[in-house]
C-alpha cells in the first residue's frame, strides 16, 4: 500500500516505492490546496489514525479531486 508524506519539508507529498511497479507519484502543496495530511483526513471525516503513517493514495486523489471542483 502506498503512503504518501512531506517527509523532508519541501511542499511535496511523495513515497519512496510504488509496490504496484508504477512510476513515483507526487503531490505538491498546490495540488493539495496547501493542506497537511492531518488537514485532509479532518476535512473528509476520517479518523487521525488514516495520517499517522501519510496519506493513502486514494484519501490524496479524493482531495484533489474535491479541490479542483471549486
Amino acid at each position: 500500500m502506498n503512503r504518501f508524506a512531506d517527509t523532508d519539508g519541501d511542499g511535496t507529498f511523495n513515497t519512496l516505492s510504488s509496490n504496484d511497479g508504477e512510476s513515483e507519484r507526487r503531490f505538491t502543496l498546490v495540488d493539495t490546496a496547501g493542506c497537511s495530511c492531518a488537514q485532509i483526513v479532518d476535512a473528509l471525516g476520517m479518523s487521525q489514525e488514516h495520517a499517522q503513517s501519510g496519506c493513502s493514495l486514494s484519501t490524496l486523489e479524493s482531495w484533489v479531486s474535491r479541490v479542483k471542483e471549486n
